[in-house]
């Protein structure tokens, strides 16, 4: 019964492990998605005619740019539909939306390029207004304009997204969301210098979303390092009882597998973050500082709701790390030896030998 004990406390043991690991990876790719790429803040609306330029700029193949831009702007709106009007507030996009969702999809699509027309609703507005959630195909007034409804998004807020004409004067762009071509360098030193040679300026913030997703994924492997490391140090207690060849056996597999590791976790690992030589202590000092100052910017960041998402991620990402720390540093119940317990209880002690 001790032993059928053992095996189940193991496996529930091994399964929580394993199921926090999952969440780990599920988390971080929810992370990843939702930083998107290098995200720029304006303190002012860009000029439409900055915004057409840059957009022009990236489109033109003679200028050998890496970077997609997406300018998007939240701003405080109605929505009136089906004789029912409500604030609203609206996130306007001139690019790739997919980008700034944060919520997951209930209904259709998000609106496409500007020119197809639509917009995307989230699902309390979509209650607010007409009493159901698939309100896909209906007509929707935003701010006076005409939409229809394209997709519907989970959210318990009133919100609505659209997509809007560069040169649009409603919109009042003060964001930029830059993706990465596959040529594109990485940094965010590479997406200023696409901002200066586009026009766009200096921004005020930048949110560098690749970094962001980088600390989830080590977040991710964290819990796993440390449980082989304990397991090694356990496997290494052990080896004091094998023979000098078992020892150098197991040394050398050890070292072999990771050796076979390294390259896998260095190319998971941002560009910026890995040094040209490792015994360069002066990039060890510029990196800890430029990674200091990145995390005071972001929290000094005035919020958007995509930055609001992603601190809640990271919050829920650190949780489940220090969950999986402590299984990794928490060894297994361990099974009783009966025969030594009865041994145990057989051997005579003070109080045995006082009573008679």
């Amino acid at each position: 019964m001790r032993r059928v004990r053992y095996y189940l406390g193991g496996a529930l043991f091994w399964g929580a492990f394993l199921a926090v690991c999952v969440l780990l990876f599920w988390n971080a790719q929810r992370l990843a998605r939702a930083a998107g790429g290098i995200s720029l803040r304006y303190g002012e609306a860009l000029e439409p005619r900055v915004v057409a330029s840059a957009l022009e700029y990236a489109r033109d193949g003679r200028n050998n740019a890496a970077w997609s831009p997406t300018f998007w702007a939240v701003r405080q709106g109605v929505a009136s539909a089906n004789g029912r009007e409500e604030t609203v507030r609206m996130l306007r996009v001139c690019g790739d939306a997919e980008l700034l969702a944060t919520e997951p999809l209930l209904y259709g699509a998000l609106p496409g390029p500007a020119g197809q027309g639509g917009c995307a609703v989230s699902s309390a507005l979509a209650w607010q207004l007409w009493g159901a959630l698939d309100v896909t195909g209906l007509e929707l007034e935003l701010d006076g304009e005409r939409y229809t409804v394209r997709g519907v998004f989970e959210s318990g807020e009133a919100r609505a997204v659209t997509q809007e004409a560069a040169d649009s004067r409603t919109a009042e762009y003060a964001n930029v969301e830059l993706t990465a071509m596959e040529t594109a360098p990485e940094g965010t030193e590479a997406a200023l210098a696409f901002a200066g040679a586009s026009g766009l300026g200096t921004p005020a913030h930048v949110v560098d979303g690749p970094a962001l997703a980088g600390l989830a994924c080590a977040l991710c492997w964290l819990p796993l390092a440390l449980c082989g490391a304990c397991t090694l140090w356990r496997l290494a207690r052990g080896a004091r009882r094998l023979r000098p060849w078992q020892r150098q056996t197991l040394l050398f597999a050890a070292l072999l597998f990771f050796a076979a590791l390294l390259p896998v976790l260095l190319a998971m690992v941002p560009g910026a973050w890995v040094p040209t030589r490792w015994s360069d202590f002066g990039f060890w000092a510029a990196l800890g500082k430029s990674a200091a100052a990145r995390v005071d910017a972001w929290f000094a960041l005035p919020p958007q709701h995509k930055d609001i998402a992603v601190k809640w991620l990271l919050l829920e990402q650190g949780a489940l790390c220090l969950a999986g720390c402590l299984f990794a540093l928490r060894r297994p119940p361990a099974p009783r030896n009966e025969k030594a317990v009865e041994a145990q209880k057989s051997k005579p002690n003070l109080q045995n030998i006082c009573s008679r």
